[in-house]
């Protein structure tokens, strides 16, 4: 689904009946908030129409065909290998409803499809430009590098043929690729050209020749000035460039306690998923194109350090640019989604949420509690979404679990912790205090298994408020991924909107003392 996903503008739809769009399955829909429930957006253009159709769902549904602004082709999508199926009679006419009967059987045991319409689906019969500034330099006694400029297309540039005296070799995405595998000291043309999604190809580039180097049998120098930096589960590791005879060093080899386990183009590494307290040493060599390597570096050596007993999340959001972020004290990664902006924090730096994108931490063990838990973060709100705007969120529509948020579901906006004991039902803690925006507010969330409690703190002080629903002696583990300001699966309408900053989640009870400690204490 997620190919699905990326080929389609989805932040443009409007889910069915909500904003002002019309209800676009009149009959079949199934009923909301059950496994039948059939899943339906739309464009407020009225060129795209999405419905998704759960193996739960049986039967045909009726779409309302007013919603395209023009005749509409229908396919449907399979989402276990990501085919399409023109729907016969296609395209339909903008007029009144029709019905849509899914093919059934999806080829692994399913019944979920995607139903999709288009309006004015045109044929794109425009080749790429062709690919300019092409240049071939010899690399090493067998290897040919080229680059060359990017094409464009009406629509996108799917990637590039490659071809050697007039063969294809390659197919590549890149606006390079380097040739291997060639005699010594010999030239060789090459050409390429563009293609897109369509299957349109450009005409082939000017040619291109390049010549393969003597026999190199010279080593780079020996890397100088290792250093080696220790943060929480990894160890950063940096140096001086070595040079080559040939001009070129292609790598280098990385050591940890004398044992070659990493390579890389860079003059620096990340050494990640270290354990606490456990000292490592280092030491690199250069490589060359022609295999040549260097004798190893001064070797250095240094120590992680301890870990907070219980925290399996940590995420200081600190990084400032890019988009993945890393936890202190445990080796996770989140990859930012719809480019959350990096900003000022309460610590530092953080990451500033528009109510469309969010941290996807992934589904790891780590995470997939049952027992006590403590969430906590500093949030400050630009603006409250329709409903609750989730902190950090292992929960979805159809597999509840447990998240830290904000909520109007008393009344005013409050802070909350929210788990469930069986996936269906909801167990949250309101606070008793509003939040304000364009506030600073540490919030902390506690569930005792063995106490069956649930409590929440706000700026470190205990602040409970309204109790819904029973407290259970276990958790229900939600098989959903983790996401940092936004509730799994909802896209959009359970987001966070502001900043977030130093996220935790422990695997215990933690008392008002160490929730204080924490808040006044910035993740490394």
């Amino acid at each position: 689904m997620n190919t699905f996903i990326k080929s389609i503008n989805w932040f443009d739809l409007v889910p069915s009946g909500l904003a002002g769009m019309k209800n676009l399955i009149t009959v079949g829909g199934g009923t909301v908030n059950q496994d039948d429930y059939v899943s339906a957006a739309a464009t407020p253009s009225g060129n795209l129409l999405v419905a998704y159709i759960s193996p739960a769902h049986s039967g045909s549904i009726t779409v309302d065909m007013t919603a395209m602004f023009g005749s509409a082709e229908a396919r449907w999508y399979n989402p276990t290998d990501a085919s399409y199926t023109t729907i016969a009679g296609s395209p339909f006419a903008n007029i009144g409803t029709r019905q849509f009967t899914p093919p059934g059987n999806n080829g692994t045991g399913y019944t979920d499809w995607v139903l999709i319409l288009e309006a004015n689906v045109v044929p794109d019969t425009t080749s790429p430009s062709v690919p300019t500034n092409l240049s071939a330099t010899g690399i090493s006694s067998s290897g040919i590098a080229l680059n060359w400029a990017a094409s464009t297309d009406n629509v996108a540039v799917a990637g590039y043929k490659v071809f050697r005296g007039g063969l294809q070799i390659a197919t590549t995405t890149q606006t390079n690729y380097t040739d291997n595998g060639l005699s010594v000291s010999t030239s060789y043309t090459y050409t390429v050209s563009a293609f897109d999604a369509s299957g349109n190809v450009s005409d082939q580039s000017t040619t291109a020749t390049g010549t393969t180097l003597s026999p190199d049998i010279i080593a780079p120098s020996v890397p100088q000035n290792l250093s080696a930096v220790p943060n929480v589960g990894q160890i950063a590791l940096s140096w001086s460039a070595s040079t080559d005879d040939s001009g070129i060093v292609a790598g280098y080899q990385v050591f940890r306690d004398s044992i070659l386990f990493s390579t890389t183009t860079l003059t620096s590494f990340v050494d990640t998923g270290l354990n606490p307290a456990v000292t490592h040493e280092y030491a690199v060599a250069a490589y060359d194109w022609s295999g040549n390597v260097s004798s190893q570096s001064l070797s250095v050596s240094t120590t992680t350090p301890n870990t907070p007993s219980g925290i399996v999340a940590g995420f200081a959001l600190n990084e400032g640019s890019g988009s993945i972020t890393n936890s202190s004290y445990v080796p996770l990664t989140g990859t930012l989604v719809g480019s959350p902006a990096w900003t000022a924090g309460k610590y530092g730096n953080a990451l500033n949420f528009s109510g469309t994108n969010y941290v996807n931490l992934g589904n790891p063990a780590s995470l997939q509690l049952t027992g006590s838990i403590t969430l906590s973060a500093w949030i400050n709100i630009s603006s409250n979404p329709w409903d609750d705007g989730a902190i950090i969120a292992k929960l979805g529509s159809n597999s509840l679990g447990w998240q830290l948020k904000t909520t109007p579901d008393t009344g005013s906006r409050t802070a909350a912790i929210q788990i469930s004991s069986n996936g269906s039902d909801s167990i949250q803690r309101y606070s008793s205090a509003a939040l304000a925006l364009n506030t600073w507010y540490h919030i902390a969330g506690v569930y005792n298994a063995s106490a069956r409690t649930l409590d929440i703190y706000v700026n470190g002080v205990l602040n409970n408020g309204i109790l819904s629903g029973t407290v259970p002696a276990s958790m229900f583990n939600s098989t959903q991924n983790v996401n940092i300001a936004q509730r799994t699966g909802d896209p959009s309408t359970y987001n966070f909107r502001g900043i977030i900053d130093n996220v935790r989640v422990y695997n215990r009870v933690l008392n008002s003392s160490e929730i204080q400690a924490d808040m006044n204490t910035p993740l490394p």
